[in-house]
């Protein structure tokens, strides 16, 4: 074998020669790693050739088809050659893949020796389970209806209240509806007043312990209640289920119930050694550089991180194919050292079990030691706001909607609302983001009086309201003490704060506690020498584009968003005053407040019925 380099449009190619004759030889040309030219040459003859680049790309690199669909996977390119690893689960003809069976096959299209493929998995065509019609079983009956899983043994049975739960009275075994999918079995017995239930299977082996598991059914139009339909036509919610696991029935009715899985379960078929392909998708924080590896029970290497890496593809997700024994056991891992995380009670995750088609399809949903993607309504950078305590502040400030009764976060940290807060009104259909100080007197500080005695009473944290999709106590006010021990306390924190005008706002810049400087943007600490609105912009500015990667890096930013008076409001971009949680007297409150040349915790004339912005925070455990 003899190799060559050839320089062909500025590009550097291998060519390899291999012996096959006296006079002929394989000529293959090799770019970036990929084959791109592909032909026997004849040494005797001069050698003219045409060097064709090969950028074969698929639309798809993984798709799922039901049985008897038909796809056309597209290509950038005509394609010389297609195939599918399992014609017994789909073909593909000239780019169009039909599903015939279910399982998993791999699509090939090969142009000059130059090959991508798209992993294909194929579903049952069985359509979603409907509900069977089950006559109402008349007076003081009640029938219960189940759909049960595949591994569900001969019988199953209702025990409760009215077997004293004993499983051997075969009155109340299921059995089979006529006309139904062999898993719909109904039981109908006689009501009593406070019947209780559970359904058990049967296990095969007398000695097995019996054990069951449900989980609420549900009819076509609501997903959330055990529907019972009463002899004369009415619907009734059934209550959600009570401690201990029993469910309480109603009379007159029939109750659907979807059987999930079974406690105890027949044991799952193991797989046979060979080669075995592994198909995984990770948490979207997975770096794009991540070395993403299987470790498990392998012959050569076991449990060994890094020893059988996966390959990126272009959708983001990793593939590979390695030889693997019986009854493989195996996690994902990230790196060398930190193992897929479950967060299940702060326990590992279990090993996962390959499948017995020998093809693993898996989700990673966290990483251990990998920081989780933030909700929609954080920022991301962690901050020390006392020994031991962090919190990520929310996305903007807090808003308000008084005709629709709702909460929200302003979607830039740059934005206020500003003059429209002089509309402020019990049936104002508005935003507002100016509130007087909250307490048990006032809704929340929603209101136009200036008399501080229409404040008095207990604090009442705005975060105890639901705020977007989030639940009431998400979110929380600062105290005057956290906010003095950001701004003066935390480790670097005379570097961790700076003026700044953004995009033309006036604000105060606080950066994360782990925090580094993003390429191609200098941030300054501190505050200029002198007062007014025009020093922010002296001191630092930053265009859109360069606040964006300050933000990706945790900072947060305070807009100078102004103060309200009963109706009159005053939009002030020299200075910003945010409310603590902290009560000086009955008449003053503490804020936490800036101007171009500082920021500290101001009580005088802090009057609680002035309307002030709010920014609040969530604990990090």
């Amino acid at each position: 074998m003899k190799k060559i380099l050839f320089t062909f449009l500025s590009l550097v190619v291998a060519l390899t020669m291999f012996a096959q004759g006296e006079s002929v030889r394989k000529m293959r040309i090799v770019y970036d790693g990929e084959v791109i030219f592909y032909r026997d040459v004849n040494l005797i003859d001069s050698v003219t050739f045409t060097t064709e680049w090969i950028d074969l790309e698929l639309a798809e690199t993984f798709i799922t088809m039901k049985v008897g669909d038909s796809y056309y996977l597209n290509a950038n390119m005509p394609v010389e050659k297609w195939t599918s690893s399992d014609e017994n689960v789909a073909i593909v003809v000239n780019g169009l893949i039909t599903a015939l069976a279910e399982g998993y096959t791999v699509i090939s299209a090969t142009v000059s020796g130059i090959t991508k493929t798209c992993i294909v998995q194929v579903e049952s065509a069985e359509p979603e389970n409907q509900l069977p019609h089950v006559s109402a079983p008349g007076y003081g009956k009640t029938t219960v209806v189940l759909h049960i899983p595949e591994n569900t043994p001969a019988g199953c049975y209702a025990v409760g209240t009215m077997t004293n739960w004993d499983i051997s009275d075969t009155y109340y075994k299921f059995n089979p509806i006529p006309g139904a999918d062999e898993r719909w079995v109904a039981c109908t017995f006689d009501y009593t007043d406070g019947m209780e239930l559970k359904v058990v299977a049967i296990p095969t082996d007398p000695n097995e312990t019996l054990s069951w598991e449900y989980q609420w059914g549900h009819n076509n139009e609501d997903e959330e209640n055990v529907v019972i339909l009463q002899s004369d036509g009415a619907y009734i919610d059934l209550p959600y289920i009570h401690e201990p696991q029993l469910m309480g029935l109603a009379r007159n009715g029939v109750v659907y119930i979807e059987i999930k899985k079974w406690l105890t379960s027949p044991v799952v078929e193991l797989n046979q050694a060979g080669l075995a392909t592994f198909h995984v998708t990770v948490p979207e924080n997975t770096p794009a550089d991540a070395l993403v590896s299987v470790a498990g029970s392998f012959a050569v290497n076991a449990w060994v991180p890094g020893a059988y890496i996966l390959s990126r593809q272009n959708d983001g997700t990793y593939y590979g194919q390695f030889e693997v024994p019986a009854a493989f056991e195996y996690k994902y891992v990230l790196g060398f050292d930190q193992e897929e995380w479950s967060w299940n009670n702060g326990e590992a995750s279990a090993n996962r079990e390959m499948p017995v088609s020998l093809y693993a399809h898996d989700v990673v949903e966290e990483w251990l030691g990998l920081p989780s993607i933030p909700d929609e309504e954080s920022t991301i950078g962690a901050f020390s706001v006392a020994d031991g305590r962090q919190v990520v502040f929310s996305k903007g400030n807090l808003q308000y909607h008084p005709a629709n009764n709702e909460w929200r976060f302003a979607e830039s940290q740059l934005d206020y609302i500003g003059d429209a807060n002089s509309n402020i009104s019990s049936t104002y259909n508005g935003w507002l983001d100016l509130f007087g100080w909250s307490t048990n007197a006032t809704y929340y500080g929603v209101s136009t009086s200036t008399y501080y005695f229409d404040y008095s009473g207990s604090f009442v944290d705005w975060g105890t309201n639901q705020i977007g999709v989030d639940a009431p106590n998400t979110w929380r006010t600062l105290s005057k003490d956290e906010w003095y021990y950001l701004l003066n306390v935390r480790t670097n924190a005379d570097l961790l704060c700076g003026v700044a005008q953004v995009n033309g706002v006036n604000g105060l810049i606080f950066l994360p506690d782990d925090w580094t400087c993003p390429p191609d943007v200098t941030f300054k600490s501190g505050f200029h020498r002198y007062f007014g609105e025009d020093y922010y912009a002296a001191y630092q500015s930053f265009t859109t584009e360069q606040w964006s990667k300050l933000e990706k890096t945790g900072a947060v930013f305070l807009p100078a968003a102004g103060e309200r008076n009963g109706t009159n409001v005053y939009v002030l971009p020299q200075n910003g005053f945010y409310w603590t949680s902290t009560k000086y007297d009955d008449i003053y409150s503490y804020s936490f407040g800036f101007y171009s040349n500082g920021a500290s915790l101001y009580v005088d004339a802090e009057l609680i019925s002035l309307g002030r912005p709010i920014r609040l925070v969530k604990d990090l455990s």
